[in-house]
This record gives structure tokens, C-alpha cells and sequence, in this order.
């Protein structure tokens, strides 16, 4: 008969109990921004400056062939005061990591949002919205989580950090956008 062992909730499982892997676990760090939006027409050839938004640095060197798992989350804060018409909001997201000083793009991730606006109603069912009239104008406050995840398997194993940056933001009636309760944190398993 194949050889049992307990779990701590005392189930039993059979077969051989899962071999003991390294594991390495890091909480990186996060502060709320502000980010900057361009009212009119964008200037032909501007580039937006990236902002970082959270970092985290996570050792694997004592790891053997390890796989790594980013994770990241926040909440997207907007005000727009618009009439007719609607918001719209778009923002990129990319992750890189930099290792020995080498910066290497990992992906990228976009939160968007788009709200059209009715003659008396404002915004018909939008949930995380609150608005108000005022001057003729609708007052629209957003709150709304966004968050990603990232894998990879890694061959050699390194001391790296990941930082995850604001690429570019595109916005139509929107006042001011913000991020905020940030966090990021990586994990990483070996083989």
C-alpha cells in the first residue's frame, strides 16, 4: 500500500508527500502619484515621462531554476467635470526588471475606462461612480481597483528588481487622475 502522511487540516493524502522547495518571498514598495494629463493637442514626437508607481527587488541566486510571480494592485482614482458627452481614460502600465543593471521590458497591462453621459442622468449605471450636477456640468469621482500578474521561469537565477511605471496616459474630460494603495510583490519558487 502506498504510504500515507497527514495535512494540517486532517485530511490524508496518498502517494508521496510534495518535495520540500526553496521559496523566497519579497514585498516591495508603493507610493500614491498624481499623474500628470495634457489638456489640448499632443505635440507631434512628445513622449510622456514614465512614473514609478511601485518597485520590488526579489534575490533568487540561491535558487535553482526558479520560477517567479509578480504581482500587482491598486486603485485608479478620477474626477472629470463634463457635460454632454462622456470620459474616457486610458493608461498604460509596463513592468520591467532591471538586473546588474540592465533594464529588461517584461509587458505591459492598460486600465480603461469609458463612460458615455446621458441628457439628465449622468452616468445610467455605472458602479464605483458618484456624481453631482453642478453649473450644468456633471461631477464624476471614480474609484476602481486595478491589478495584474506576471510569470516566468527563470534559467539564471539573479538578484533583480522589478518596477512597474505609468508609460503613458490618455485622457478625454477627465480633471485629475490619481493611484493609490499600491502594492507589488513578487514571490519566487525553485525547482
Amino acid at each position: 500500500m502506498t504510504p500515507k502522511f497527514k495535512v494540517p487540516n486532517g485530511g490524508d493524502c496518498y502517494d508521496n508527500p510534495p518535495e520540500k522547495k526553496d521559496i523566497v518571498l519579497a514585498c516591495g514598495t508603493g507610493s500614491g502619484v498624481a499623474l500628470p494629463l495634457i489638456s489640448g493637442p499632443v505635440p507631434l514626437g512628445f513622449t510622456p515621462a514614465k512614473v514609478v508607481v511601485g518597485t520590488v527587488t526579489l534575490d533568487t541566486r540561491k535558487l535553482e531554476k526558479p520560477s517567479v510571480k509578480v504581482d500587482f494592485s491598486s486603485v485608479i482614482n478620477l474626477l472629470a467635470d463634463v457635460g454632454l458627452g462622456g470620459l474616457s481614460l486610458s493608461i498604460l502600465f509596463t513592468l520591467s526588471k532591471v538586473c546588474d543593471g540592465d533594464r529588461i521590458p517584461l509587458g505591459s497591462w492598460t486600465y480603461q475606462k469609458t463612460v458615455a453621459f446621458g441628457l439628465l442622468y449622468g452616468a445610467a449605471g455605472e458602479e464605483g461612480a458618484s456624481s453631482a450636477l453642478s453649473n450644468g456640468c456633471i461631477e464624476v469621482d471614480f474609484r476602481e481597483s486595478f491589478g495584474f500578474n506576471w510569470c516566468e521561469c527563470q534559467n539564471c537565477p539573479d538578484c533583480c528588481t522589478y518596477v512597474v511605471e505609468v508609460a503613458d496616459v490618455q485622457s478625454f474630460n477627465i480633471q485629475s487622475v490619481s493611484i493609490t494603495n499600491v502594492s507589488i510583490s513578487a514571490l519566487a519558487v525553485g525547482c
